[in-house]
Parts: structure tokens; sequence; C-alpha cells
């Protein structure tokens, strides 16, 4: 395979290459090449690389190339049907509206395509990145394909179910409500998908990250997973005592009222879950965070290897006189006082705090977790 880079010093007056003799396999780089209009018929081409090429508006119809990178040519406005492409990198060609059905592609990065409202059902396609195509309304059942980033696709309504998915980040897709349960997945990004309210119980996934999906209020006993990312999740209210899981990340989850004797884990981070007053003695674990849980008083009795991060010692300042009232610092105005808290998520301020801060935003909730803070002393 020979190799062949062309530079702007290479285009001509007009816009065009001179005559280049290109043997069979070549591979051409010609980058940032603002001045280039046009691109020759090579007859034996296998790789072209033209990215930041913002002065191409069309390419030739290349009979035998297998890989192109045009991303960032941001006056291209269609692409030729190839015969033989593999693999095609047009991310950021933002005056893209459609795409060809290549009948042997495998990859796709068709990112940031604001103008795209659909993709091919192509046949032999395995990895598709549509990053942030924000008209996208839906993703075809392609038979073969492994990983799906459509991270920021606000107008996708549903995913299909592919059978043989092993990867998919979804997250930041608003309009999404559910989730297929596909049988392979082994890892899923739903993060900030604010109106998922449940997620599947996929049989092999390993890897979820469903932080800040507002709306989830439990998670699926997922039987093979070993790492979940549910912080900022607000509805959730317990967790399941998952066999395998090795790393826990669930701070800033104030309905979390316990965690389960996980026996496998290893990793973590509650920091924030002001509603814990407990943790358990986890058999293997090695790092916690569970720094501002405002209801723990003392931890297990782990071994002295374990890396604890926690001020327990400023949760103690709280305490319950014999007329079950509450007094210690504000968290706000930081007056040792009397203090009312929120029953959602336990936020312990002073009276005059959370008024003010009521009268600021004209509303009743609570300045931690938005919901309605109804001022108890006990």
């Amino acid at each position: 395979m020979s190799f062949i880079t062309i530079t702007k010093e290479d285009v001509s007056s007009d816009g065009t290459i001179d005559h280049i003799d290109i043997e069979s396999n070549t591979v051409i780089y010609c980058r940032d090449c603002p001045n280039l209009t046009k691109l020759p018929l090579w007859p034996n081409i296998r790789e072209v690389y033209c990215r930041d090429c913002p002065g191409l508006t069309k390419l030739p119809l290349w009979p035998d190339i297998r890989i192109i990178n045009c991303n960032y040519c941001l006056n291209l406005t269609e692409l030729p049907l190839w015969p033989n492409i593999r693999e095609v990198y047009c991310h950021g060609c933002q005056n893209l509206t459609k795409l060809p059905l290549w009948p042997n592609i495998t990859n796709i990065d068709c990112s940031d395509l604001q103008n795209l409202t659909e993709l091919p059902l192509w046949p032999n396609i395995t990895n598709v990145y549509c990053e942030n195509c924000s008209n996208l309304t839906e993703l075809p059942l392609w038979i073969n394909i492994i990983e799906v980033i459509c991270y920021g696709c606000p107008s996708l309504t549903e995913l299909p179910l592919w059978s043989d998915i092993r990867i998919i980040n979804c997250g930041n897709c608003l309009s999404l409500t559910e989730l297929p349960l596909w049988s392979k997945v082994e890892k899923v990004n739903c993060q900030l998908c604010l109106n998922l309210i449940e997620l599947p119980l996929w049989p092999t996934v390993k890897a979820v990250y469903c932080n800040d999906c507002r709306s989830l209020t439990k998670l699926p006993l997922w039987p093979n997973i070993t790492r979940i990312n549910c912080y900022n999740c607000l509805g959730l209210t317990e967790l399941p005592l998952w066999p395998t899981v090795e790393e826990v990340y669930c701070y800033n989850c104030p309905g979390l009222t316990e965690l389960p004797l996980w026996p496998n884990i290893i990793n973590v981070d509650c920091d924030n879950c002001r509603s814990l007053t407990e943790l358990p003695l986890w058999p293997n674990i090695k790092v916690v965070y569970c720094r501002d849980c405002l209801g723990l008083t003392e931890l297990p009795s782990w071994p002295t290897t374990v890396i604890i991060y926690h001020n327990i010692k400023q949760n103690q300042k709280f305490l319950i006189d014999n007329n079950q009232k509450l007094h210690g610092s504000c968290l706000i105005c930081y007056t040792e006082t009397e203090l009312v808290k929120c029953n959602t998520c336990t936020l312990r301020v002073c009276k005059n705090c959370i008024d003010n801060w009521h009268i600021v935003n004209n509303d009743n909730k609570c300045m931690q977790c938005k919901q309605i803070f109804n001022k108890q002393k006990n």
C-alpha cells in the first residue's frame, strides 16, 4: 500500500490537483486544504483523508474506495453511493441531509449532522456514531449492529430491539421514555434521559450509567452488573442486592435510606446521601466516600486498610434535645440554633435561611432537592 500526502501548495489556482500517478491500494492524505474544491476520480484509490476541506462540495464515485474521512467538510451536500466502502467519517458535515444505502459499510461516524432526519438500513453496519443529530427521529433495525452512540439526539422517541447490540450510549436523549430488553447488551449509558421511568432487566449488562435520570424510582436486579452510576437520581429510594457489583456511585440520591450488603463491592461513593443512617459491613470494600451524609454518626468496623472519606464529626453536631427539637449549626449561615429539616432530603437549616430562600425564589421548595419543604422541627 502506498501513501501520498497532498498539501495546499499542491492545489492549483482553480482548486484542483495536478495529475498524480496513483498505484493500486493507494492512501491519499489531503487534510486542511481550504483551497481544494475538487478531487479526481482515481480508479485505484483505497482510502482518502480529506477532513477540514471546506471548499469541497462533492466527492467522486471512487469504485474501489474502502475508507473515507471527510470530517468537517462543511460544504459537502451529498456523498456518492460507493459500492465497496467500509468506513465513512463525515462528522460535522453540517450540510448533509441524507446518507446513501452503502451495501458494504460497517462503521460510520455521522455525528453533529443537524439536518439529518433518518439513517438508511445498512445491511452490514456494526458500529454507528450519530451523536448530537438533533433532528434524527428514529434509528433502523440494523441486523448486525454491535455499538450505537446516539448521545444528545433529543428527537429520538424510541430505540429498536437490536438483537446483537453490545454497547449503547443514548444519554441526553430527552424524549426517550423506555429502553428495549436487549438480550446481549453489556454497557448502557442513558444518563440525563430525564423521562425514563424504569430500566429493563438486561441479562448480560455489566456497566450501567443512568446518572441524572431523575424519574427513575428503582433499578432492576441485574445478575451480571459490575459497575453502576446512579448519582443524582433524586427519585431512587432503594438499590438492589446486586451479587456481582464492584463499583457503585450513588452520591446525591436523597431518597436512599439504606444500602445493601453487596458481597463483592470494592468502591462506593454515597456522598450527600443525607437520608442514610448507617452503612453495611461490606466484606471486600476498599474505598468509601460518605461525606455530607448527615444521618451517619458512626461507621462500620472496616479494616484499617479501607480508605474512607467522611465528615462524621461534623454530623455529630446535630443533637436532639429532651423536647425532640433539632439543634445544631445551620448549613447556610452556620448559626448554632434550632433547625428545621426537609423530610425529602433531610436538609437541615435555620428557619430564617429557608424563609429568605422562599421569599427570593417565590416558592416553598427545598433549596437542595427542589421538593416541597415542610418545616418540621422534629
